[in-house]
């Protein structure tokens, strides 16, 4: 808002959002039906909406719905934005991932969004899947976050630390074979790591995390969200979790 002067009286005028002057007030990406509905307001960004038609059949549920599960963390152990939540009254777990700009939020619902559409005819591509959009309760056409899958395990990079060198084969195998199929689809890991990697209470390989973004050390920064940049990352994952063998 700005404060103007009318007539000896002080009114406030509703400003376009801007970042540079306002600071990131993300959240703020809103689910429409169609762009149709802004196609006359000179506020309207279209990297702030996603067109509902765009999104597979997941639930939307309001925040005020969901509650943090704490596993016996103590509160200083907990982070600000809860990561393990549990739908009320009931006993389903879901991994929320808040709706930052920052974060690649928008970029990796686009890609969540491709993998369900495939796996429905795919359940063989191992990744962690999108299975409900979360909004806020006085804005239901709101994206607060969405929710993935809760998948129980550990990283690969805990798993292999006393792994054979069978088991670390399978793994690789699981995350290459997954990697491909994503390249198939037009889809770029992003950011390749064994940190990355959960191995579920079955002993399979599951890619998780489709923000975007690389680390340094598994490929140069020129290559990151390219699919150069996944298949280099997976042989420096190979190599760190101590195979020789090359995949892709």
């Amino acid at each position: 808002f700005k404060l103007v002067n009318k007539q000896g009286h002080l009114c406030a005028i509703q400003e376009c959002y801007d970042p540079d002057m306002h600071g990131d007030m993300s959240p703020r990406t809103q689910i429409v039906d169609s762009l149709v509905d802004f196609s006359g307001s000179h506020c309207f960004d279209p990297e702030e909406v996603i067109i509902r038609s765009t999104l597979p059949p997941v639930p939307v549920i309001s925040a005020s719905k969901l509650e943090r599960v704490t596993d016996g963390l103590r509160p200083e152990e907990l982070s600000d934005v809860p990561k393990k939540v549990r739908r009320t009254g009931t006993d389903e777990v879901f991994f929320f991932k808040a709706g930052f700009r920052e974060h690649g939020h928008l970029r990796e619902l686009e890609i969540l969004s491709k993998i369900n559409f495939s796996s429905y005819s795919d359940p063989s591509l191992r990744t962690s899947r999108l299975v409900g959009l979360v909004v806020w309760d006085d804005d239901v056409s709101c994206l607060m976050g969405f929710l993935l899958e809760y998948v129980e395990g550990e990283t690969l990079t805990l798993r292999t630390r006393n792994a054979s060198a069978a088991r670390k084969m399978k793994w690789m195998r699981q995350v290459e074979a997954t990697v491909k199929r994503l390249h198939q689809l037009g889809v770029v890991w992003g950011d390749a790591k064994p940190d990355n990697v959960i191995i579920n209470a079955e002993g399979d390989a599951i890619v998780v995390d489709f923000g975007g973004g690389y680390t340094p050390g598994y490929i140069d920064k020129e290559l990151q969200q390219t699919f150069q940049g996944d298949l280099i990352g997976l042989n420096q994952m190979a190599a760190e979790i101590g195979l020789r063998q090359r995949f892709g």
